[in-house]
């Protein structure tokens, strides 16, 4: 291969085509290399440093006029299939003769004839010319059968990220991607591999249109140059990944937390948000592991993201774990939610800092006579006197009736309190 320049042609590289007798096509970012006499296909993939066919050479697979579109035989791969031009007078001649002859749809195969053939790249197709028999056939990339003959799953996942859905409508690169990484999560794969795949997703989700371009860490990765994220979704990627490995317990929960602590450190050196729904289920690995103490240092040094819904989370857990109320109000004030703030400690009978964040932020979301009604019920006189304090000199309207009355009411209190 070589650039072009204006003044110049610089030589970029070097491929082994291993016979003289080929033909040529380009399918994006893909060097496809077809040997005439053996109907194979090598793919090169130009984006890499590899000199070398990244997936193993795969045979043509042609699709007569009567094969249904899209559709291939069972247990048989292909790397390409051919699609004969709909409504060629010489295709269908062609195709009867060969079935005449018992060599069948496959006998029609170009790149096994001993015609010239021409491989034109268009706009959002790849025509292959029959030049000797007048025919023309559309050129179609069999994914499925390319990312399960690829040896090394990141590039896969690389292939499959510059697969544009439109352009391969009978395959889903997306739901394939994922498969690839879940796969790779439930066979314990390497730790330092997982997190080179996770890189390709996170940087391709940071790229895409619509999010906010970073610069990408330093890492060696397949995936240099990326066009196109197919629709990957952190939440998505979330519930069919991780949540489904933990659900049907296919991974043991220590690696599986130790794979999602991966992701996110990608996530965060890409500048992403993961869903809370992410943490949510971190927080509950680590209950299942009971790991307290990593669940503590983590609570403790704000390493997960803060949300409304984490912050629920971690209340709802405060019947068995009364600590996580705390964590729960520290995150409610960081994200300057106040009356969810207050309401949490007015529900644990921290009427004091509620009130205060009360009067500090100007909220009316729990009425001061309610403080009241609580503060008596709570049967402390310190709190009580406190409580009316604050509303005798700052509710508007606490007319001198209602201070009386709940003056009286603090009397009592203190005389039983004497007698006790």
């Amino acid at each position: 291969l070589y650039r072009l320049y204006k003044d110049a042609i610089i030589k970029q590289y070097s491929y082994p085509t291993y016979t003289s007798r080929m033909g040529i096509s380009i399918v994006d970012n893909l060097l496809l290399v077809h040997h005439m006499n053996t109907g194979l296909v090598m793919i090169f993939d130009i984006m890499t440093n590899n000199m070398q066919p990244f997936v193993s050479p795969l045979p043509v697979l042609c699709k007569g006029s009567r094969a249904a579109p899209g559709g291939r035989p069972a247990g048989q791969a292909s790397a390409v299939a051919l699609s004969p031009s709909t409504g060629s007078e010489a295709l269908s001649r062609a195709a009867a003769a060969h079935e005449a002859k018992g060599e069948g749809h496959d006998g029609a195969n170009p790149f096994k004839s001993g015609s010239k053939v021409v491989c034109v790249t268009m706009s959002n197709f790849l025509l292959a010319m029959d030049v000797g028999s007048e025919m023309v056939w559309m050129i179609d990339l069999d994914l499925d059968a390319i990312a399960m003959s690829c040896p090394n799953r990141l590039h896969t996942i690389s292939f499959l990220h510059r697969r544009a859905e439109l352009k391969h409508p009978q395959w889903n690169p997306k739901e394939m991607i994922m498969g690839t990484v879940k796969n790779m999560v439930q066979e314990n794969e390497a730790i330092s591999v997982l997190k080179q795949a996770f890189e390709i997703i996170c940087y391709v989700i940071a790229s895409s249109p619509g999010t906010r371009p970073v610069g990408p860490p330093q890492f060696h990765s397949p995936a240099k140059i990326t066009g196109n994220n197919g629709g990957l979704d952190l939440e998505q990627l979330h519930a069919q990944i991780f949540e489904s490995l933990f659900e049907d317990q296919a991974v043991e929960p220590e690696f599986l937390f130790c794979a999602m602590e991966t992701f996110y450190l990608c996530s965060s050196s890409f500048k992403l948000r993961l869903p809370p729904c992410f943490f949510c289920l971190m927080i509950e690995m680590l209950l299942v592991m009971e790991r307290f103490d990593v669940l503590t240092e983590y609570l403790t040094g704000h390493f997960f993201q803060d949300s409304k819904e984490l912050a629920a989370k971690l209340e709802a857990l405060s019947a068995d774990y009364p600590h996580t109320t705390q964590y729960a109000v520290d995150m409610y004030f960081r994200m300057k939610e106040y009356d969810e703030c207050c309401a949490l400690l007015f529900k644990h009978g921290r009427l004091i800092d509620a009130l205060k964040i009360l009067k500090d932020y100007h909220l009316s979301s729990i009425a001061p006579t309610a403080f009241l009604d609580a503060a008596a019920e709570k049967g402390d006189p310190m709190v009580f006197a406190s409580v009316l304090r604050f509303c005798v000199e700052f509710v508007p309207g606490f007319n001198t009736t209602a201070a009386s009355k709940y003056n009286s009411f603090l009397r009592e209190m203190q005389s039983d309190q004497g007698d006790a």
